[in-house]
C-alpha cells in the first residue's frame, strides 16, 4: 500500500514539473513574441509630412555663418512638393524613394529629387537613393511639381478632392503617404475642349 502511493506521488510529482515547465515555455514564448512586436515597432518607424510651396523651403532663411551669396540661396522659381520624414524609431532606416500618390492608388515616381546636404551651409543636392534616415532623426526632400501638373496632375478629380499628397517608400517596401492639404490651381484646372460637331 505504502509503495502504491509513494508511485502516486511520483506521478503527481511529475505532472506537476511538466505543467511548470510548459507553463515557463509558454512564458518564454510569450516574452518573445511581445520583444518580437517592440522589435517591429522600433526598427525605423517613419512618418511623413508634406507641403507645396513655390520655392525651396531651405532657403527663406540664410543658414548661419554661411558664406553663400544670396543668389545662390534662393531656388529657380518652382513648385515643389516637400516632404519631410521622421524616424522615430530607435534604429536607423533608409528611404528607397519618393513621389507623387497618384489617384489615390499608383505611384508617380519624380525626376531630380532634391535633398539636403550633409553640409548645411550648402545648397540641397540631388538626392542619392536609398537615403538613410537615422534613429530619432529625419530627412526632407523636395520634389518639383510643375511638369507633372501639366501632365499627369491636370485634370485630375483625385487632387481636386484631396490635394496633392507624397509616397515615402523604405527599402523594406512598407509605403507610407503624406497628404499636403493643397489643392494647386493648374491641377483641379480642365482645359475647356469644344464639343465636336
Amino acid at each position: 500500500m505504502g509503495s502504491w502511493k509513494a508511485e502516486w506521488v511520483a506521478i503527481g510529482i511529475s505532472v506537476a514539473a511538466l505543467l511548470v515547465s510548459g507553463g515557463g515555455i509558454y512564458y518564454q514564448q510569450q516574452e518573445l513574441a511581445v520583444a518580437q512586436q517592440q522589435w517591429a515597432d522600433e526598427r525605423g518607424k517613419i512618418d511623413a509630412d508634406a507641403h507645396v510651396s513655390t520655392y525651396n523651403q531651405r532657403w527663406t532663411e540664410k543658414p548661419a555663418g554661411s558664406n553663400i551669396p544670396e543668389s545662390e540661396l534662393v531656388a529657380p522659381v518652382e513648385l515643389y512638393i516637400i516632404i519631410k520624414v521622421t524616424n522615430s524609431g530607435a534604429t536607423a532606416t533608409a528611404v528607397k524613394e519618393v513621389g507623387i500618390w497618384k489617384n489615390g492608388n499608383e505611384k508617380l515616381k519624380v525626376g531630380a529629387v532634391l535633398c539636403d546636404p550633409a553640409d548645411r551651409t550648402k545648397p540641397t543636392v540631388s538626392c542619392n537613393f536609398p537615403v538613410r534616415v537615422p534613429e530619432f532623426g529625419s530627412a526632407t526632400f523636395y520634389l518639383p511639381l510643375s511638369q507633372y501638373l501639366k501632365t499627369d496632375l491636370q485634370c485630375n478629380e483625385y487632387v481636386k478632392d484631396n490635394g496633392i499628397r507624397g509616397y515615402v517608400e523604405r527599402i523594406d517596401g512598407d509605403l507610407t503617404t503624406a497628404a499636403s492639404d493643397a489643392t494647386v490651381a493648374a491641377a483641379s484646372y480642365c482645359p475647356f475642349t469644344p464639343p465636336k460637331p
